[in-house]
């Protein structure tokens, strides 16, 4: 077997972000996935799904 010159893909553990900034830029991103996501749930199930989700900043979102 040849020698990998990469490691691959790791487990990263979970932790909470100490930094607020790099929390806040971290759910803005995980946010449209998500509702992407449930949107295709919706469409192959048929069901309904709502989301409530609590940003950092303490503002609440309902879709």
């Amino acid at each position: 077997m040849e020698d990998k010159k990469t490691v691959g893909r790791q487990k990263i553990p979970i932790e909470k972000l100490q930094d607020e900034t790099k929390r806040k830029v971290a759910f803005s991103k995980r946010l449209p996935s998500l509702y992407k996501n449930a949107s295709k749930i919706v469409r192959a199930c048929n069901v309904d799904i709502g989301i409530v989700s609590s940003c950092p900043s303490g503002r609440t979102q309902y879709s």
